[in-house]
């Protein structure tokens, strides 16, 4: 069962480090910081950075939440709060774990834990033409959107509580990304050549991003699409490897 867990903002990333150290490794399946791809717009360059979709909180899937909690005091971290979610009695308190409808919604926007951008289509008129993506799905709860600042946001219970969840943007003047292409294409209708060449980038390579939008990340590349002229990569974050879809003309290979 999936419970949610406390902290102060910032330290999420280093407390779940923490507590791989000092529990059991039987003790716990998977712990979740969930992500969200943040578009920054600066000088006419765009970008994209990572940035944790509820600030303060991460999620532990555990079958022995008593255990987790042992293990929290373990760690010397004093901004370090509580959990939210425990079957039985913490501290003179009963607190149910997370409930299935926000396990729903966090596996209709997550993709290996990272909530992608959404592309969006917006008529002169502040109307909304056209969504793909996450935030598709949630165009009803939309409580703002600013194409300028590539940020929609969407007001949503979640975790027992009424919150703001950002969600990034992307336009058609924005650099390529090869899903969405594939969206707006639509991949279905289309007929597509045979690649047989080789495009000079392999499985277990090393690449750095060169439009600016990854900046200082660097990819190691898992698959190769040769048909879409794409590749998967495995990108280091936060002491964990998480994949991202690529063209093939918005990277080079290091070394």
């Amino acid at each position: 069962m999936w419970y949610v867990m406390q902290t102060r903002t910032g330290n999420e990333h280093r407390i779940v480090k923490e507590l791989k150290r000092v529990l059991p490794s039987d003790s716990y399946k998977e712990f979740l910081i969930p992500l969200f791809e943040d578009v920054r717009r600066t000088k006419e360059k765009i970008k994209i950075n990572y940035r944790n979709l509820f600030p303060g909180y991460f999620l532990v899937n555990t079958d022995f939440p008593e255990a987790v909690m042992l293990g929290r005091k373990k760690v010397q971290i004093s901004e370090f709060s509580k959990m939210l979610g425990v079957e039985g009695p913490v501290d003179d308190k009963y607190i149910e774990p997370v409930e299935d409808a926000d396990i729903e919604f966090l596996g209709s926007i997550l993709d290996n834990g990272i909530m992608s951008v959404s592309y969006a289509e917006i008529t002169n008129g502040s109307k909304i033409k056209k969504l793909i993506g996450p935030l598709a799905k949630y165009a009803k709860n939309i409580s703002s959107i600013e194409l300028r600042r590539r940020r929609a946001v969407v007001e949503t219970t979640v975790f027992g509580k009424k919150r703001r969840i950002k969600f990034g943007l992307w336009t058609k003047d924005d650099p390529k990304i090869p899903w969405i292409e594939e969206a707006l294409n639509g991949e279905e209708n289309q007929s597509y050549a045979s690649y047989d060449f080789d495009l000079g980038i392999h499985v277990g390579d090393r690449v750095r991003d060169i439009t600016g939008m990854y900046e200082d990340y660097t990819f190691v590349v898992e698959k190769v699409n040769l048909r879409k002229k794409s590749l998967t990569a495995k990108i280091m974050m936060f002491n964990e490897y998480r994949d991202i879809e690529l063209g093939m003309d918005q990277v080079e290979k290091i070394g």
